[in-house]
């Protein structure tokens, strides 16, 4: 077995790296082995990654925890450091060209970061009698900084593991014990996705370049306690540093998928299971993220829609509800159809204005009404508490109970009726074809202007009749008065 030190320097190191790795000929595995923090130091800059966003947490290491680190080197009793796992990367060629620390990212960069005078021992520290509380690395005599710099931190060093491989490491081995949230594991499948919602949620940490799009949907901003906020959001779309925002891009991705019903709801689990699925293998996004267009075009809308939200009425915007309000937009348009025309602030202002109504305990409009699941319906906006089937469909349905163009939407002339239109029209219907009043199967549906567009009528929902394909066919540029005529005439049942 053997044991990779970095004490003998930076070209043995490589060496023996390289000498392994042609001996494993490609085969993922692990070695024992140290890493001193004067390498680190020395490195960090050119070969040594500290900061892969696909291993990292967003909370940092507090100062208290930092101090913890050194007073654990400094005391140099039987305590330990718990044992770093570093990734080593090689090129085309066989030669190493990073060192990408998978775990212990905090407990590492607290040496360095002491190391480079970025802040002071504990106060009150006093090792072996002597007062140390306050002091920068600087300011420690030269015995003491080459004690902190020989220090070795026990390590598992990797190579030639597959992405699917580090995910695995990362998610299942490494972080199986902890108090990792499920978003922060999800953050650690490799792929364009999981890149995507880092990019697209998080703004550029401090020191580094601005390297990603960031969207401004999710601008922070620090309220009067010092709490960072989300400035388009409510105040109770709390920020704790556990990836809350990331979270919210990958559900509502989840929930748009084209092959999903948004309204079946999503759970933390099986939001997971389709981020493994998407991501790994022959996954949908395993090699890009396809659907970036859509998702850009999408949180662009919401961003919109939050904007257009009176100040008075912010408090609203929790992640629940603007998901359900991005997503209603969705479906309204028939997925952001291009020939959809939507007054923003109108379909914000009506989404809101329909929440509100329906939670009025003077008029009491949900006593006498049942939730999808069949039991008493309370005020809608007690309906926001979960991403559940029961909860969604019973706001889908508050909300369709409003003509569309009542939430600002219009159609160009040319344009179809979309598919949610008309499935909730046959529905109105009682599921028979308007014209011969014969049972109708949405398979076999098609939408129709009840005044004809040749006549001037437009592609509005109090435009729109649905009947059978053949129906539609025979009837043409006829108004529906005419074809009602047309059909008694000849028998047709209607």
């Amino acid at each position: 077995m053997s044991y990779i030190s970095t004490s003998d320097g930076l070209d043995t190191l490589k060496s023996t790296l390289e000498s392994l790795n042609q001996q494993k000929e490609g085969s993922a595995f692990s070695a024992k082995g140290e890493i001193e923090v004067s390498f680190g130091f020395t490195y960090v800059s050119s070969l040594f990654v500290l900061g892969n966003r696909s291993y990292q947490r967003e909370r940092v290491a507090t100062i208290p925890f930092k101090q913890g680190i050194l007073q654990t080197v400094l005391e140099d009793s039987f305590k330990r450091i718990p044992q770093i796992h570093i990734l080593v990367k090689f090129d085309e060629d066989g030669k190493v060209i990073a060192l990408e620390l998978m775990d212990g990212q905090q407990r590492f960069s607290s040496l360095l970061d002491f190391s480079n005078n970025e802040f002071p021992l504990a106060p009150n520290l006093t090792i072996n009698g002597v007062k140390l509380g306050g002091l920068y690395f600087n300011q420690l005599d030269v015995d003491m900084q080459q004690f902190i710099l020989n220090h070795s931190v026990d390590a598992v060093w990797y190579m030639n593991l597959k992405k699917e491989q580090i995910s695995e490491m990362f998610v299942d081995v490494l972080n199986n014990t902890n108090d990792m949230k499920p978003q922060e594991k999800r953050n650690a499948y490799l792929g364009e996705f999981p890149e995507y919602v880092r990019d697209t949620s998080r703004t550029t940490p401090k020191g580094l370049p601005q390297t990603f799009k960031f969207n401004p949907l999710f601008t922070r901003a620090i309220d009067s306690k010092g709490k960072e906020t989300l400035s388009h959001f409510s105040k109770n779309f709390k920020l704790n540093a556990r990836m809350e925002v990331d979270q919210w891009v990958s559900q509502l991705a989840y929930l748009s998928y084209p092959s999903h019903d948004w309204t079946d709801g999503i759970s933390q689990q099986g939001h997971s299971k389709w981020v493994k699925e998407v991501t790994t293998g022959t996954g949908a996004y395993a090699e890009s993220f396809t659907d970036k267009k859509f998702m850009d075009k999408l949180l662009s809308v919401t961003k919109e829609l939050v904007q257009s939200v009176p100040s008075a009425k912010k408090n609203r915007l929790t992640a629940m509800f603007t998901h359900m309000m991005a997503l209603y937009y969705m479906n309204i348009t028939g997925r952001l159809n291009s020939k959809a025309s939507v007054t923003k602030s109108v379909f914000a202002n009506k989404f809101i204005s329909v929440m509100e109504e329906w939670s009025d305990k003077d008029k009491a409009l949900f006593r006498d009404e049942t939730t999808y699941n069949g039991n008493p319906m309370p005020p809608a906006l007690e309906l926001f508490g979960g991403y559940n089937k029961n909860a969604i469909m019973t706001i889908k349905s508050i909300l369709d109970k409003s003509d569309p163009v009542e939430y600002g939407v219009t159609f160009t002339d040319d344009a179809s009726f979309p598919k949610e239109w008309i499935i909730k029209k046959l529905e109105e219907q009682g599921g028979v074809d308007y014209y011969t009043g014969l049972p109708l199967d949405i398979d076999n549906a098609e939408g129709d202007h009840y005044v004809a567009k040749s006549q001037g009528g437009k592609t509005e929902y109090s435009n729109l009749v649905v009947c059978s394909r053949s129906v539609n066919r025979q009837k043409s540029n006829m108004s529906a008065k005419a074809f009602l005529e047309y059909c008694e005439q000849f028998k047709l049942e209607k």
